[in-house]
């Protein structure tokens, strides 16, 4: 049979994720020309057990298991699968997703349309939240990766914007399958990271451009696999010597598309802000507001960054202590600040939230450490690295937003 797509799955034990990942797989795909390839990096649960079962179950003649005897990681075992696929298009998927009716059509319309697109990746969103998790992978100055708009409300009119995109996730990657094969497939030097990157501007270099397709969505319950990021520093000098020269900073660029700005933390943190006039235009609005009318009005300004801890104490004035601990939350993830972080451990120590009390308590730890002498030496000097970067670029909001942070050291 001809297939349309090559969804390939590689795994490794975290059956119960695997096992609803290929359920909501068969509950929204509506076509007969899908194959779904399992790559198994010998896994010692009850997926080798189970998995083919389950598997020829749902899918029939359209599902393959292949099972590796040891974990050989993301890249081999994704261009293991690409070899047994045979579609035009593959996705490459983990095993931690759940797929949402309609996700498929988008992505295949995306890339018949668009001959310059290598390579685009559905919405990802938090999983109980609607929030986004990934929309695309951004370079603050310095280099330093972002997911773009995390933790935005998924229905927000700038998450539906188009924008190229220098990078895209692994978790769920759509690629043509001759443009996979002449970029050289997944670089397998990596170990469980920045493969995807790689690939990324592999394509780039060919000409090709990203995209992430929000009209595509899938819940992405993110990095379940133990010792996921225990590669990172090494996998990210491997990268910086095999790319390092395409890398460029474009998170001030896309923000600023947007209508927003770019601001820093005093731990020298890149971040999205409002504008000095819209801030100033909302908290004329929001005098007097009720609860509910303020959760609107931070649902259509994410960036608000005064309205959460408003909204917060109202809440709190209600009783409902969890809810205000969450829009502190929110806060730090979207507009962190020393102060956003104090709230959230005091908050947090109020509603016995033991999980994010630690989670603030160890960060204001670190920033604690920061203020030390030779750290805030290290930091001042990689400000004025970054200034004389922005300088020689003629990014002059740069050169200000840099000149404002070394003003206050």
């Amino acid at each position: 049979m001809s297939y349309a797509v090559s969804i390939i799955i590689p795994v490794f034990n975290q059956w119960h994720l695997t096992c609803d990942c290929l359920v909501s797989l068969q509950k929204t795909i509506l076509r007969s020309d899908i194959e779904i390839i399992v790559v198994d990096n010998g896994s010692s649960d009850a997926t080798m057990s189970q998995c083919p079962k389950l598997g020829t179950h749902l899918f029939g003649q359209r599902f393959t298991y292949i099972r590796n005897e040891e974990n050989r990681n993301f890249g081999p075992a994704c261009n293991q699968g690409a070899r047994q696929a045979s579609a035009k298009y593959l996705f490459f998927l983990n095993n931690d997703t759940i797929a949402k009716k309609g996700w498929l059509e988008p992505l295949l319309e995306s890339m018949g349309k668009d001959d310059r697109l290598g390579a685009v990746s559905p919405l990802l969103v938090y999983p109980d939240s609607e929030r986004v998790q990934h929309l695309g992978v951004t370079f603050a100055p310095g280099g330093t990766v972002k997911h773009l708009y995390e933790y935005f409300p998924k229905d927000h009119p700038v998450v539906y914007q188009e924008r190229e995109l220098q990078a895209i996730t692994g978790a769920a990657f759509f690629i043509d399958r001759g443009e996979f094969l002449r970029c050289g497939s997944f670089f397998e030097g990596y170990a469980n990271g920045f493969e995807d990157l790689d690939l990324c501007f592999e394509l780039r270099a060919h000409g090709k451009t990203l995209r992430c397709i929000p009209e595509s969505c899938f819940v992405h319950l993110t990095s379940q696999t133990p010792g996921r990021f225990d590669c990172d520093t090494v996998n990210a000098a491997l990268l910086s010597r095999r790319h390092g020269h395409d890398l460029y900073p474009d998170l001030h660029v896309l923000v600023r598309n947007d209508g927003f700005c770019l601001n820093l933390t005093s731990w020298l943190m890149h971040y999205a802000t409002l504008p000095k006039e819209r801030r100033s235009t909302l908290e004329k609005e929001a005098h007097g507001m009720d609860s509910d009318a303020l959760t609107a009005l931070l649902h259509k300004e994410p960036l608000w960054e005064d309205g959460y801890e408003r909204l917060a104490r109202l809440r709190e004035q209600q009783g409902d202590h969890a809810a205000a601990n969450q829009l502190r939350w929110l806060r730090v993830r979207l507009c962190p600040s020393e102060k956003a972080y104090f709230l959230l451990q005091k908050s947090s120590q109020r509603c016995h939230d033991d999980l994010l009390y630690d989670y603030a308590k160890n960060f204001l730890a670190f920033l604690a450490k920061n203020k030390d002498k030779h750290q805030r030496t290290k930091m001042i000097s990689r400000a004025r690295s970054l200034q004389a970067w922005a300088r020689a670029h003629d990014e002059s909001g740069l050169v200000t937003l840099y000149e404002q942070w070394l003003g206050t050291q």
